[in-house]
């Protein structure tokens, strides 16, 4: 069983028109390119630089029914790719895609606890309030906070990040705040 799928916007585009689906037309080739699949007189398949935009894919867990993201990730553990020229997480562009948008003023949270899963089924929006109630932050004491910063050119961001369990960005901020 495969369990490899790719999302593929090619499906059903007319000849002539770019393949990622923004429906622009395409160039007709001067020349032959037969490593591309390019003919003289035909059209491109994608607008330049287009072809990038078509390489949104998972894998699908079968224990957890989780569409387990492929491609690159943020710091945070999203899945990510560029489209139109900005980042987008994955994860919000398929709810999009196959739920409709989300909400003004509310986040997607994972009820799958998986920050790269994609399967739209497995989000839900929800509001900053009730969204970081599911997700009660580490309380960081002073003395933590110190010794942070004590630590700032010593000790790699990511390692005390996970020696307190929060976020790089946590540690970025404490170790801006000079030493009191």
């Amino acid at each position: 069983m495969n369990n490899h799928i790719t999302h593929d916007p090619t499906q059903e585009i007319p000849y002539g028109y770019c393949h990622c689906g923004c429906g622009e037309r395409t160039a007709i080739m001067q020349w032959d390119e037969p490593r591309l699949g390019y003919t003289k007189g035909a059209p491109r398949k994608f607008v330049a630089g287009h072809n990038r935009r078509c390489k949104l894919t998972y894998t699908i867990n079968p224990d957890t029914g989780c569409w387990v993201w492929d491609g690159s990730v943020n710091t945070s553990g999203y899945g990510q790719f560029r489209r139109n020229g900005k980042m987008t997480v994955a994860h919000r562009y398929f709810y999009e895609q196959l739920v409709g948008p989300v909400p003004d003023g509310l986040d997607l949270h994972h009820t799958c606890e998986i920050r790269n899963c994609v399967n739209p089924t497995h989000l839900v929006p929800l509001t900053t309030k009730e969204h970081l109630a599911l997700h009660p932050q580490t309380s960081l004491t002073n003395e933590d906070k110190a010794e942070i910063r004590r630590l700032r050119d010593k000790v790699f961001q990511r390692d005390l990040a996970a020696r307190y369990h929060v976020h790089t960005d946590t540690i970025r901020r404490i170790q801006r705040v000079p030493c009191p």
